[in-house]
């Protein structure tokens, strides 16, 4: 169970990152424009 506990908790600050990433780069692109 703790090895499918990892898997989720990875993919979920995995997502997070993608989330911020994103917000930074449309903040960039708004900037620019």
């Amino acid at each position: 169970m703790s090895g499918v506990r990892g898997l989720v908790t990875t993919s979920g600050v995995r997502i997070v990152g993608v989330r911020i990433w994103a917000c930074k780069l449309s903040t960039l692109l708004l900037n620019v424009v």
